[in-house]
Order: structure tokens, then C-alpha cells, then sequence
């Protein structure tokens, strides 16, 4: 099998799943765009084998239970064999530098979804996407988040894990006509 990151980034396979999204387009009202995303993520966990869900609710338990918010990360994949995550992922817009803390907020999420579930998963993933070339954002504060932890609103304090493969992943879309999107490109964004 081919890298994850790969498999993440193929167009012909976000193609076979969800040509509404790569082919047909679709308009960027409510959350059209987020639900195609979050859909994507988990329709390409089961293509890959695993049992994947949306929206789940992670419980608290562990060291974490009592620290932090509820967290709901927008797609998990669960290995068949282990019954452990493999992959934990959220899918964002962002339109420039001004939602760069919201996806800072989302890689907090993912890592406190990492902690309460064991610290099982390989690949915590951080999947955001623009309408046509956004500038990027500060990818090196998302590496720093997953290293070093960071601190809730209640001034609680969750640690950095070097157990998990942050992978920031950006859903390039293109506008067609009026104001109908298509998934144009799907590129990985290491650091910079």
C-alpha cells in the first residue's frame, strides 16, 4: 500500500468518492464544503480498510479526563485488528492569516483527542481548505502545538506527544461558475 500521505492526496480517489465535490461542484453555503470534507475523510478510512466514523465524540478518560473541553474530531479511523485509532483528523476553512488560530484550536483538539484515546493514533491530521491559493498558514506553530502541548482556557496545561505524525493537508478548491466550487488539488504541507 502507498504512504498515507499519498493516498490522502489522490485526486482520482477523492474522484471515485466524491464526484460531486471533484466533478460536479458545489455551491460554498453553510457548511456544503466542511460536510463534503468531513465525508471525504471518512469514506476514504473505510476505502482503506479501516472503520471509520465522523463526528465522533471521544470520551473522557485517561489523564485527560478532566482537562480541557468535549472533543468531536471530524473523522477517526479505528484499526480492525487493534480496535485502536490509526488516524485522527479535522477538516477547517481557512481564507488567510485571520483563522490561524482556529486551526491552531483544531490541532489542540487533536491533540487532546490523541491523549484521551490512548495515544494509539500514527497520524493526527489537519486537513483545511481555500478557495483558490490562500496564503499558507504558520504551519510551524501546529508542529509546535503537537510538541509542546499547550494550555486550556482554564489554564490547564496538556503535554506535546512525539507518538504521533501531525500531517497538514490543504483542499485547494477552484471556482467554476457563479459561485460553484470544485476540488481542484489536495497537497500536504509540511513544515516550512
Amino acid at each position: 500500500m502507498n504512504k498515507i500521505e499519498d493516498v490522502i492526496q489522490d485526486l482520482e480517489i477523492a474522484r471515485q468518492l466524491l464526484p460531486i465535490w471533484t466533478d460536479w461542484g458545489i455551491l460554498d453555503e453553510g457548511v456544503s464544503i466542511h460536510s463534503l470534507g468531513v465525508s471525504h475523510l471518512t469514506h476514504l478510512g473505510q476505502y482503506l480498510g479501516y472503520v471509520s466514523i465522523s463526528e465522533f465524540p471521544v470520551s473522557r478518560q485517561g489523564e485527560y479526563a478532566n482537562i480541557g473541553d468535549d472533543v468531536r474530531p471530524d473523522s477517526i479511523w479505528f484499526d480492525r485488528q487493534t480496535q485502536h485509532p490509526f488516524l485522527i483528523a479535522e477538516f477547517e476553512r481557512y481564507g488567510g492569516i485571520d483563522d490561524q488560530a482556529k486551526l491552531e484550536s483544531k490541532v489542540a483538539n487533536l491533540l487532546l483527542a490523541h491523549h484521551r484515546l490512548g495515544e494509539t493514533a500514527q497520524f493526527l491530521v489537519l486537513a483545511y481548505w481555500t478557495q483558490g491559493l490562500a496564503s499558507l498558514p504558520d504551519r510551524d506553530r501546529f508542529y509546535h502545538i503537537l510538541q509542546q502541548g499547550f494550555e486550556t482556557s482554564n489554564r490547564q496545561r496538556v503535554k506535546g506527544t512525539q507518538g504521533a505524525n501531525l500531517l497538514c493537508i490543504q483542499f485547494l478548491h477552484q471556482k467554476q461558475s457563479d459561485q460553484m466550487y470544485r476540488l481542484a488539488k489536495i497537497l500536504q504541507r509540511g513544515r516550512q
